[in-house]
């Protein structure tokens, strides 16, 4: 058997958030990454910053006052808002002068979404005390966005609260999963190199750190996978997601696809090892005898029609930019204009949007926010919400994923990042 070897590359960073209905986050950078505004500067170096002995500590408030804001308007009583607004500023500056991200990918996107959730802190304490509540029911979901998106910046073991000391005024211990420098590596083999419209047999070899194959039992599950496969060609035209599947021999898995395109596909394995909790994405590529065909379709495409029905997506703020996170909406329609309300569960969720940058360095792997389902006759609307943080200015092509009558639909989009 002529196996060809690709390379193996093992990732860098990943920007993303597991199952929690934001981008899964994800961004891959093989650098990595799934931001906020470019501007980073830090606050005054006298900035109220509170009382906090740790980086875990403060995040913990963080996470209180977000809860506590949500009861609060729950309840239409805002008065509570005003306070917690002023314990968060005084969380957020100290998680702005301590610093805590060291990779040179992730510290500016920390440092910008950071700056985003103060100014969002003071949004929502102006709403309350406007007496608005939804206005700032509508802040606090962009203050949770960000805050997600702050989470998977940090090391895991940064954000979690030391020992023995609660937030400052409760106790919980809070463990995050975070997307992380992949511990795994990752090589793709192929009995022949990929040919147009043919079907490929694809053998996945994962290796543990120590050298020892990853088996199953390595892996954490995620979304109903404990591999998922983000594949597409170098010019971002032919998406699959796929699951290989475990061989006989230790730490080797299979899958079979058909491309679409010529020259080499690019892998991404979505993982979470047990051993490290955190998410990750190793990277190779799968050989083929073929030059790969440059990027087409640059212009920006938010609207198509997928097997008679219109797919949409808008954003909050249309000027889309590297490092600021912005809310996003798919919307699917039927001929007649009404939202689709039969999608159906896809990996434990109702759609998964993946996002693949011209660089081919970085990746956003995003679940859409609400309430994911429960069984496999639960059905969804086709609108969803989501949070998008672009890492790389440039062109990003954006599939959204549904299943519908049993079937994968791709819903490919084109995207221009400002720098």
């Amino acid at each position: 058997m002529n196996r060809m070897k690709t390379f193996r590359l093992p990732i860098a960073t990943a920007f993303g958030i597991f199952a929690l209905g934001i981008l899964h986050p994800v961004l891959a950078d093989s650098g990595h990454s799934h931001g906020t505004s470019s501007s980073t500067s830090k606050p005054a170096p006298d900035a109220p910053a509170g009382n906090y002995s740790s980086i875990g500590q403060a995040w913990s408030d963080v996470k209180s006052v977000a809860e506590s804001c949500g009861k609060a308007i729950s309840a239409g009583n805002l008065k509570p808002i005003h306070e917690e607004t002023e314990k968060a500023d005084a969380a957020i500056k100290y998680l702005q002068n301590a610093g805590g991200v060291q990779d040179p990918e992730k510290k500016p996107r920390a440092e910008a979404a950071l700056k985003q959730l103060l100014s969002l802190s003071g949004d929502l304490h102006a709403a309350a005390d406007a007496n608005d509540v939804p206005k700032s029911a509508q802040v606090l979901k962009k203050f949770e966005g960000v805050m997600k998106l702050i989470e998977i910046q940090y090391p895991a073991e940064a954000l979690q609260t030391p020992s023995g000391m609660g937030a400052m005024d409760h106790g919980d211990d809070h463990h995050m999963e975070t997307a992380a420098v992949a511990t795994t590596q990752v090589s793709v083999t192929t009995e022949n190199p990929l040919t147009v419209g043919k079907k490929a047999s694809v053998t996945v070899k994962l290796i543990k750190p120590d050298g020892t194959p990853m088996l199953l039992s390595d892996l954490k599950e995620a979304h109903t996978e404990k591999i998922h496969l983000l594949i597409n060609d170098l010019s971002l035209g032919d998406y699959h997601h796929e699951h290989p599947t475990a061989t006989a021999t230790p730490g080797e898995y299979q899958f079979t696809f058909t491309p679409s395109k010529s020259g080499p596909y690019r892998v991404w394995a979505d993982l979470v090892p047990v051993a490290t909790d955190a998410q990750e994405y190793a990277v190779a590529d799968i050989a083929a005898s073929t030059e790969s065909e440059p990027i087409s379709n640059r212009k920006p495409n938010t609207s198509v029609e997928v097997d008679g029905l219109k797919y949409e997506i808008t954003f909050e703020n249309p000027s889309l930019k590297a490092g600021e996170a912005t809310l996003g909406k798919l919307r699917i329609t039927t001929p007649d204009g009404k939202v689709y309300t039969q999608l159906e569960p896809v990996m434990g969720a109702y759609s998964h949007i993946v996002g693949f940058s011209e660089d081919l360095k970085s990746i956003a792997h995003i679940h859409p926010m609400g309430t994911e389902p429960s069984k496999p006759t639960d059905r969804g609307s086709g609108e969803l919400e989501f949070h998008l943080l672009p890492a790389k200015a440039g062109l990003m092509r954006l599939y959204a994923q549904v299943r519908i009558n049993g079937q994968d639909k791709f819903a490919p989009f084109t995207l221009e990042i400002q720098p």
